[in-house]
């Protein structure tokens, strides 16, 4: 018994596709991972293991092998248990594959089958409407990250039980909605309110010299480097920068969203 589910792995601050393979054959009980796993994706044996014994699926008396493709590339982090166990589930027939072909899964397995974020959601969000798929299913802590993502329809889950009832059909319920993703706000300040407007450069006085350099380096998209000893004004000079620049349009707010995940 074979199955697939799509995924994805962070190389840089890039997302790769990942096609995760489980195959169920006789032998001797035991779940092989192949395909350049690290150590935390090694570990997935054990948490993914847990995690199918506590949704009330544990896996059965057979070898398992898990093979992620492209075999030639290192897979890092623990954001391929989810689809790691879903993919056992597809293989041993307990969960249909109709709705998972045309999805990206990712998400860390707690082991009591809780879904845990992940870095990267935004650059994998990304990748998944790149990739042309409908769906992409991760952790309900991270959907409202990546709403703004246009062409996707995002599906946040809790736990591995509710991955299961959204691919046989009975799709969980949305967490709550806000006014905008949070990848799209922008013009906010460190440590302050979402919607709170940027301190004005106006307020700062003296330093004539650097806030003119301030000016220039906004208005000609020049780089900008501030030295001094502590006290001198640079991080003052620094939270008033946005302040001079124009709200970002959707897809810069979501390529600042991508790095900054």
């Amino acid at each position: 018994m074979h199955a697939i589910v799509r995924s994805a792995a962070l190389v840089g601050v890039e997302a790769i596709e990942v096609t995760v393979e489980a195959s169920l054959a006789g032998g001797l009980p035991a779940v092989h991972v192949v395909g350049l796993p690290d150590a935390a994706v090694r570990e997935a044996r054990e948490r993914v293991r847990a995690a199918l014994r506590a949704f009330g699926a544990p896996l059965p008396a057979s070898r398992v092998v898990v093979n992620l493709a492209p075999a030639d590339v290192r897979k890092e982090g623990p954001a391929l248990d989810l689809p790691i166990a879903l993919a056992l589930l597809a293989a041993q027939r307990r969960i249909p594959t109709a709705r998972l072909a045309s999805a990206l899964v990712v998400g860390e397995l707690g082991l009591d089958g809780r879904v845990r974020a992940v870095r990267g959601a935004v650059a994998i969000a990304l990748l998944a409407a790149e990739l042309g798929c409908e769906t992409l299913l991760l952790s309900a802590a991270q959907h409202e990250q990546v709403r703004g993502v246009p062409h996707l329809h995002v599906v946040g889950v809790d736990d591995l039980a509710s991955a299961v009832d959204w691919a046989c059909g009975r799709s969980p319920r949305d967490p709550p909605s806000c006014d905008a993703p949070r990848a799209l706000r922008t013009r906010s300040e460190p440590h302050a309110r979402p919607d709170a407007a940027p301190p004005d450069l106006a307020d700062v006085r003296a330093n004539a010299t650097a806030k003119r350099a301030l000016e220039i380096a906004a208005a000609g998209g020049h780089h900008l480097l501030l030295i001094g000893p502590p006290g001198a004004g640079k991080s003052m000079l620094a939270r008033r920068l946005p302040g001079l620049l124009p709200p970002l349009d959707a897809a810069a707010a979501l390529e600042v969203a991508r790095l900054h995940g």
